[in-house]
């Protein structure tokens, strides 16, 4: 009787193993999880240049600026806008109020609002 036991339990050892060992082929094995890697994020070097803090505590005079130094300082005003901006300069003069802005296309009163401590005419 002892011996039947013995054996019925030796069997369920093998077979709860062997099943054990086919899970863990098929699925993994649960008991020892492995976290996958954070994939670093590419940044392009736009980002990295803008995200990098500010260039310059110094205002930027709209009627003297380049298009390259608008879209480098101006929140919102990428390489389209800030052409836009020295466009209507050239095709109007200069401007007379920071306000007067707004009547470049593409510029609205939120980008003047972000932009209004670092605008100047002057």
């Amino acid at each position: 009787m002892r011996a039947l036991l013995l054996f019925r339990i030796a069997v369920c050892f093998t077979l709860f193993t062997l099943t054990s060992v086919a899970y863990a082929e098929t699925y993994g094995d649960p008991l020892h999880y492995q976290l996958p890697k954070p994939v670093p994020i590419a940044r392009t070097s736009t980002e990295v240049s803008r995200s990098s803090g500010p260039v310059s505590s110094s205002k930027v005079n709209i009627n003297t600026a380049d298009a390259a130094t608008l879209d480098k300082r101006l929140k919102g005003v990428g390489a389209a806008k800030a052409k836009a901006i020295v466009d209507y300069r050239n095709a109007h003069g200069p401007f007379q109020a920071i306000d007067e802005l707004i009547e470049v296309k593409g510029i609205g009163p939120a980008i003047l609002e972000k932009n209004s401590d670092v605008l100047t005419i002057n």
